[in-house]
């Protein structure tokens, strides 16, 4: 699924439904509904697919001004171009283009395989179309697990937008080349592990004593406000990071317990 996107790199994000369907993980990270972007939520909506007994595997790309989507499951193409049609889109030769809901955006999809749809959001009207078993771009080993996300270098760059412990841990790891976090099942919850290559040994090191600073720093702000960390809160989890450096790879380690699971569920 990797190889099927066009060249360009970006954070990627794969979820193996199909497994946390079976584990019964899923509902207990989606909760009554997806955390998805507006634009694929409609068109989930839409259409009255059910992405709990449908959709078996996602595979997302954010690149600048677009997202791509590759998706493994059980789709009813008659009733996606009669979406389509009726959302004031069109749909040639088996590729369909409709208006987003953000202005100056477009959906489109194609059928690319016998159970899996290429969908894009963008300004192109055709972007799905660059979704394609043909593609075959070469791409980092995929990690082994049913939810992971990688971050390539150019991503690892702290924002306005995230909460400020979030970008403390973005900014520590500058200078890895790629940063994975997988998601684990266990009996406590979930633990979220992190595989970050760098150049060398000491590269490797470096980040991981800024990532431990990082978490002692976020500690100590917590205590100067009185506060402790929660075991269903954000802090709770990212102060109980751990970080080494093993060889050329910082390797961390999170343990997202129930409490915050359930929390997260219940807020939607």
């Amino acid at each position: 699924m990797l190889g099927w996107l066009p060249e360009g790199e970006g954070p990627t994000l794969y979820v193996d439904f199909a497994l946390l369907r079976r584990t019964g993980l899923l509902d207990r990270l989606a909760g009554d509904s997806a955390v998805v972007e507006e634009d694929y939520r409609s068109f989930i909506g839409a259409t009255g697919f059910d992405f709990r007994r449908d959709l078996d595997a996602a595979l997302v790309r954010w690149r600048p001004g677009a997202t791509l989507f590759v998706l493994a499951g059980r789709f009813d193409d008659g009733r996606l171009e009669r979406y389509a049609m009726a959302q004031g889109g069109r749909c040639v030769n088996g590729l369909c283009s409709l208006p987003a809901a953000t202005p100056g955006r477009r959906i489109s999809f194609v059928r690319i395989g016998r159970r899996t749809l290429a969908l894009a959001t963008a300004e192109d009207p055709m972007a799905a179309a660059v979704i394609s078993p043909a593609n075959r771009t070469s791409f980092a080993a995929a990690p082994m697990g049913s939810v992971w996300l990688m971050m390539p270098g150019s991503a690892l760059v702290s924002t306005g937008d995230l909460p400020a412990g979030m970008s403390a841990f973005l900014e520590a790891m500058n200078g890895a080349e790629r940063a994975t976090f997988l998601l684990r099942p266990t009996a406590a919850g979930v633990d979220v592990v992190l595989e970050a290559p760098c150049a060398s040994a000491a590269a490797a090191n470096r980040v991981a004593g800024r990532l431990t600073q990082a978490t002692s720093l976020l500690k100590s702000l917590l205590v100067r406000e009185g506060k402790e960390p929660e075991r269903d809160d954000l802090s709770g989890i990212l102060t109980a990071g751990t970080f080494r450096g093993d060889k050329d790879v910082v390797r961390g380690f999170w343990p997202v317990p129930k409490e915050f699971l359930d929390k997260l569920a219940g807020a939607r």
